[in-house]
């Protein structure tokens, strides 16, 4: 019968095949790293010999793109108190701004799963969060667990208000690219740039005000602003030039549209 017919596969070929578990920690990180994060998790389920090893590489980046995957998502990590500890970059850049039921007064069904992962998420090195002032608005937790990251070496938020500037003052961590969108009109450059006044050592940095025009600053305030010489390249929009030179005096400087 055609279906019983032995394999035309060598011998050799399954030898090999049965050898994959014995491969020690390294080389097996080396195999894992090439795959898909589905991959890598759909691989974690098939042997204990590589569970570990895979599972760290398929959570170890999480991009998020629409409000409803952030329930489903969060409560996968919280499912094992080991998976939030294996989180390296978290991408939340959804449009909450078209879903205002997601921010009913009543309903935090995206910022409170998302304060309960934070929270854990003590390796946590890339953070990228699209309107964060209103996520900080409905759980403050969101804040006091962004400001407590230990290692957080990137951190680029959109929809910049008061609450995140405060966030910034009170940053545990030192990111080297932090990143600044939709700068609200009301927050002047001065403060902006007081919010990282305490963090030396940065090397690119981006601010973008969502607005076309650019504030005057007075002279007597950009003498006082703090300043970055290790800063190696600003992307700015909205800021004022004599401001960025004093602020970032060695600084290779580009200008975008925040639109």
């Amino acid at each position: 019968m055609p279906f019983l017919q032995p394999s035309s596969q060598p011998k050799a070929y399954y030898e090999g095949t049965a050898h994959f578990c014995t491969l020690n920690d390294d080389v097996l990180a080396t195999i894992v790293s090439f795959l898909k994060p589905r991959d890598a998790l759909s691989l974690s389920l098939t042997t204990r010999a590589v569970h570990d090893i895979a599972q760290e590489h398929a959570v170890a980046c999480v991009a998020i793109k629409h409000h409803s995957q952030i329930p489903p998502m969060i409560l996968f990590f919280l499912h094992d108190s080991v998976r939030p500890h294996l989180l390296r970059e978290l991408d939340v850049r959804c449009d909450f701004k078209t879903l205002p039921r997601v921010f009913a007064p009543k309903d935090y069904s995206a910022a409170s799963p998302l304060a309960k992962l934070l929270e854990q998420a003590s390796n946590l090195r890339v953070l990228r969060l699209s309107w964060a002032e209103q996520l900080l608005k409905q759980d403050s937790r969101i804040g006091n667990a962004i400001a407590a990251l230990p290692r957080l070496d990137e951190l680029d938020l959109s929809g910049i208000e008061h609450r995140c500037i405060d966030v910034l003052r009170r940053l545990r961590s030192t990111p080297r690219r932090p990143a600044l969108r939709e700068i609200s009109y009301e927050i002047g450059c001065v403060s902006v740039l007081e919010g990282f006044a305490a963090l030396q050592g940065l090397i690119n940095l981006t601010f973008l005000y969502a607005t076309w025009l650019v504030p005057e600053v007075p002279a007597n305030a950009i003498s006082r602003s703090p300043r970055w010489p290790s800063v190696k390249e600003v992307l700015s929009h909205g800021i004022p030039w004599p401001l960025l030179v004093h602020a970032f005096p060695h600084a290779q400087h580009r200008q975008e549209c925040a639109f």
